[in-house]
């Protein structure tokens, strides 16, 4: 009789058992889910923030930029230094870094002013990661560069450790051809157009 007891108690505490738990893991995923859906929505605003601050500085003179520096041999060392440099800075890690083809550096400024001749684009695939506002800060350090830099396609992810993000974009910078070294000005070239010379 005992055991007959036990088996209807099981029968009823088994089920109930099983929707407490349930209700549990679905609440918690339902919990879950919404944090995620406003991590989105904060991280969507972002993105646009962060699109238009780059729009913004691409829009001003660059009366106080370089648009392009000789594509001496240093040129990729100077240029990898102040990227580090200014990931240092801001306290975000390089986590990937390469050069990708012209074409896509070409692409990449489609629909804008047609460029001099003697001026390349190169454009660089370039991963960071970090906290947000620092990856933010190291964004905002890169715009205000000396040098033209062009930012674009922009991918903005959550981490697997909160609250690293990581930040994927194409950052495009733009050369003209070598230059040659020189101990002086001869009396030929005294009314040539002056070169920039980049600070070692």
């Amino acid at each position: 009789m005992s055991q007959l007891r036990n088996y209807r108690i099981a029968t009823l505490a088994l089920p109930l058992a099983a929707v407490i738990a349930s209700a549990v893991v679905i609440g918690t995923q339902v919990t879950r889910l919404r944090a995620l859906e406003n991590q989105k929505v904060i991280a969507d605003k972002n993105m646009l923030f962060l699109e238009d601050l780059i729009r913004q500085d691409q829009a001003q003179p660059l009366s106080d930029k370089l648009p392009a520096i000789p594509n001496n041999p240093d040129e990729q060392e100077l240029f990898l230094n102040e990227l580090r440099q200014r990931a240092g800075a801001s306290h975000v890690q390089v986590i990937r870094w390469a050069n990708t083809s012209a074409k896509r550096a070409q692409e990449g400024d489609k629909g804008k002013d047609k460029k001099p001749s003697d001026i390349t684009p190169i454009a660089s695939a370039i991963e960071v990661a970090g906290e947000y506002s620092k990856v933010r800060s190291f964004m905002y350090s890169l715009l205000r560069s000396p040098r033209l830099l062009n930012a674009s396609d922009l991918t903005w992810q959550r981490g697997s450790q909160y609250p690293t993000t990581r930040l994927m974009f194409t950052l495009t910078r733009y050369v003209t051809k070598p230059q040659a070294v020189t101990t002086g000005v001869s009396a030929s070239n005294a009314g040539a157009t002056p070169t920039v010379e980049v600070n070692r």
